[in-house]
């Protein structure tokens, strides 16, 4: 590979609103790109606190909107990102024809030489022009390295339950231990950021043991987001309520392959999920082995390595 052409700029958002699935993805696919003997860096557009210990990402920086020219002049750049909107994703590709978009709303035009969508599905996405090349479906998801390399323990814990929304979603928890009755003989594990008042069979646990239950759990209740590919990766059956319209589509199809429950986050919803349900959800098969293999990364680095050799 030439000397000029190792080199891949990630521009990544991480955030309370845009939850930690950029960070994730980006660190799977560039950890992959640099077993390949590309330069990596990761820059990220809105400062955090702190990195997840699972994501993979190192030599990282934080980076202001008036400097992101600097880095995208010349090296191929991977996009991931809610806060580039329209008008700046169109300066940079007039820019850099080198880059790449992973797009995971697909509600408008996208300015990049490949767009990676990166659900299970295929969604009706027009190229913006004729050469752009849309990777889509099956064949080109990004599961974490740290979900390939989980090991499943589901029967350490008896009847056991998560309730998964996202690293930053402790209205939902409290909207649940509201509203939802939860069912004396299963134990249910909470993700929350905050101590959270909790019942006997209840527990609130951190994103730290993230891991550690999600191997352990029989059962996830939670949004049909791109954290329901690691669910039916791991073969963990799901209950699947839509916290925001953009997860209507998915769940519509995650219900339809895998027969998972599905619907809006409301009261009436959560009361419909009866002892007898959730007995029928733990038993179910959800068939991931016909839906993701692991050729998906090699998949896309060849397309990458096509661009970067144009």
């Amino acid at each position: 590979m030439a000397k000029s052409n190792n080199k891949i700029n990630f521009l990544i958002d991480f955030d309370s609103k845009t939850g930690a699935g950029h960070l994730i993805r980006s660190g799977t696919l560039g950890n992959y790109l640099r077993k390949k003997k590309f330069k990596v860096k990761y820059y990220l557009l809105k400062k955090y606190k702190k990195i997840l210990p699972f994501s993979n990402i190192s030599n990282f920086q934080f980076v202001n909107y008036d400097k992101i020219f600097d880095i995208v002049k010349d090296e191929l750049v991977i996009i991931d990102s809610y806060y580039i909107d329209k008008s700046l994703e169109k300066k940079i590709f007039k820019n850099n024809k080198k880059t790449i978009i992973i797009d995971d709303k697909n509600t408008r035009k996208r300015y990049g030489s490949i767009i990676i969508s990166p659900y299970p599905f295929k969604k009706k996405i027009k190229p913006s022009f004729k050469s752009q090349k849309i990777l889509q479906g099956k064949k080109y998801l990004i599961i974490p390295e740290f979900i390939k390399n989980l090991k499943r323990k589901p029967n350490s814990i008896k009847n056991a339950i998560m309730i998964n929304f996202g690293y930053n979603s402790d209205h939902i928890i409290k909207f649940f231990l509201k509203h939802y009755t939860f069912k004396k003989d299963f134990n249910y594990y909470l993700l929350a950021s905050k101590k959270i008042e909790n019942n006997k069979n209840v527990f609130i646990f951190n994103k730290n043991k993230y891991l550690y239950y999600l191997s352990r759990v029989n059962l996830v209740y939670g949004s049909p987001g791109l954290s329901e590919i690691e669910r039916i990766y791991l073969k963990i059956p799901s209950i699947l309520f839509a916290t925001s319209q953009d997860q209507i589509k998915n769940g519509v199809y995650y219900k339809k392959i895998y027969n998972n429950f599905f619907g809006k986050l409301t009261k009436k919803n959560i009361h419909k999920i009866s002892k007898k349900k959730l007995i029928e959800a733990i038993i179910a098969d959800n068939k991931s082995k016909s839906l993701i293999d692991d050729k998906c990364l090699q998949r896309i680095y060849t397309h990458i390595k096509k661009i970067i050799n144009e």
